[in-house]
C-alpha cells in the first residue's frame, strides 16, 4: 500500500499534523524511505493521536487506540 493512500484513511486532523514532514521545499529530488516487513498483526500506535495501525489480511486498519473505527 503506497503512502498515500495510507494518508487517504487518517483523519483530517491527523494527515495536518504529519503531511507537513513529508513536503520536499527544495529544488532536488527527494527520496522516502520507510521500511518495515508488513507482517500480518503489526502494530503502530501513535501515542499524541488517539489512532492505531493494524496490518491485517487485508492491509492497514486504522482506528482509535479503543478500537472504534474512524
Amino acid at each position: 500500500m503506497s503512502i498515500l493512500k495510507i494518508f487517504q484513511k487518517l483523519p483530517d486532523r491527523v494527515i495536518r499534523k504529519y503531511l507537513k514532514a513529508l513536503i520536499n521545499r527544495s529544488d532536488r529530488d527527494a527520496i522516502y524511505l520507510e521500511i518495515g516487513d508488513r507482517t500480518s498483526g503489526d502494530t503502530v500506535i501513535y501515542p499524541d493521536d488517539d489512532l492505531l495501525a493494524e496490518m491485517g489480511e487485508k492491509g492497514w486498519k486504522f482506528t482509535r487506540k479503543n478500537g472504534e473505527a474512524y
